[in-house]
């Protein structure tokens, strides 16, 4: 999984996560990704060009908590996830895709 110190260098700069592998750095608002409605009330959908798999979406806190998590096993290039159980507030949105993991920021309302 992540650990809070990559999830606290893409907050903080917004840049990549230095001094990890390939397969664990995080790129920041990828236009490959789109990820809607945001702010968001009930539940989101995220969709990835060229019909790539998203292996999994997880959801953190700014204070880096993991909040939520789903991992797909079938492939889809939209996928959705019910975030109706969150407090209003900022969030992390990550997305592993093809080995490679993207951030987005969240807004819940």
């Amino acid at each position: 999984g992540l650990s809070n110190e990559e999830i606290l260098c893409v907050m903080n700069n917004g840049s990549e996560c230095g001094g990890a592998t390939d397969s664990k750095n995080i790129h920041e608002n990828s236009a490959e990704i789109d990820v809607y409605p945001n702010p968001v009330i009930d539940k989101i959908t995220v969709s990835v060009k060229d019909n790539r798999a998203i292996q999994q979406l997880e959801v953190f806190s700014v204070s880096g908590q993991k909040m939520l998590r789903k991992a797909f096993v079938e492939k889809s290039d939209v996928n959705t996830l019910d975030v109706s159980a969150l407090p209003r507030g900022v969030y992390f949105l990550i997305i592993e895709c093809d080995g490679r993991k993207y951030s987005k920021q969240l807004v819940k309302i």
